[in-house]
């Protein structure tokens, strides 16, 4: 996780502060584009939500300095894939409901969603998963092919918006640099995400 944590780091000046005006600027893009109904109200509910307001700004700079990082799938069965995985792929609680799951590291308190930076390494494929929480997805630097519900993979790059409603599956695979992006999850934010099953 320390190759995985200096790759955000050195990319990570200047980052903050602009992430909140890029936020909303790459969600307004989205909510004119987007011809998904269902995603065009979610992306609608996040663009009024707090993150646009003042205290969330605040707290993307005071975050800036004390991420805490963190490993998904900690109760997972080790195994080379695994071990790989989590050497490769962490994420920062930037903020969250006080009722919310990864409490470590909280940066600020948020009312109803949880929000996240999440940087996974070069290469690396993050297998099919869901939850119940839906997830808004922004990509800040790097590419990497995404796979949601039904459709194929499909190549996003900085810039890039798009939602995972409850519990539908889906899987990136990066390609030769890491992605750093932010992450949304709306509504349950309690349940954390699981491996699809692969039958």
């Amino acid at each position: 996780m320390r190759r995985i944590y200096s790759a955000f780091m050195s990319k990570a000046k200047g980052l903050f502060a602009g992430l909140l005006d890029h936020i909303t600027a790459d969600i307004d893009m989205a909510i004119d584009h987007e011809a998904d109904a269902a995603d065009r109200s979610t992306l609608r509910r996040l663009r009024t939500a707090p993150p646009s307001h003042q205290p969330m700004a605040e707290a993307y700079t005071s975050c800036a300095a004390h991420l805490h990082w963190n490993q998904s799938y900690a109760n997972e069965q080790p195994s080379a894939e695994m071990e790989y995985f989590w050497s490769n792929y962490t994420y920062a609680t930037v903020a969250i409901p006080t009722e919310g799951v990864f409490p470590p590291g909280r940066c600020h308190a948020a009312d109803g969603f949880a929000l996240y930076l999440v940087c996974q390494g070069a290469d690396l494929v993050y297998p099919e998963h869901h939850h119940p929480a839906v997830e808004v997805y922004g990509i800040v630097s790097g590419t990497g092919n995404w796979m949601r519900g039904g459709e194929g993979q499909r190549l996003r790059q900085p810039g890039s918006v798009f939602v995972h409603q409850s519990s539908m599956g889906h899987a990136t695979t990066t390609n030769a640099e890491p992605t750093i992006s932010w992450a949304a999850w709306l509504d349950d934010v309690t349940t954390p995400a699981a491996f699809s099953d692969p039958t």
